[in-house]
């Protein structure tokens, strides 16, 4: 049985010839299409493992600082202190598109900080 129901004709034959070229043409593209997401799948999960790495490392010495301030002026000091601290920064949320694929994106800007007393106070802050 074949595969394919055709005329057996010189023009079917061409038209044929055509589609496979434009199957073969497709075929190349998704394979790059599919290299190329997974080289950004690689350099994201590189990233990622280092940005927990860095991450892990900032919330042990965290809980290290709050271990220390806990035992120092006990947890009703801690929870007071808590509240007037400032946002530690913004998250922003975005994409970008590689190939036709919709990648998200997070970036982090961490708040400037000014100090909460002294010289460099805001005046608020100075006369509380």
């Amino acid at each position: 049985m074949a595969l394919l129901e055709a005329p057996a004709t010189k023009s079917a034959l061409l038209a044929l010839k055509r589609q496979l070229a434009f199957a073969e043409e497709g075929y190349a593209l998704l394979d790059r299409k599919r290299e190329l997401l997974l080289l950004e799948l690689q350099a994201r999960r590189a990233r990622a493992a280092a940005a927990r790495k860095e991450a892990d490392a900032g919330l042990a010495a965290a809980r290290a600082a709050l271990r220390g301030a806990l035992l120092d002026g006990g947890s009703a000091a801690v929870d007071a202190a808590a509240l007037g601290a400032p946002p530690p920064g913004a998250l922003r949320l975005s994409g970008r598109r590689l190939m036709g694929v919709r990648l998200a994106e997070a970036a982090f800007a961490p708040a400037a900080q000014a100090p909460a007393f002294g010289p460099g106070a805001p005046a608020a802050a100075a006369r509380a």
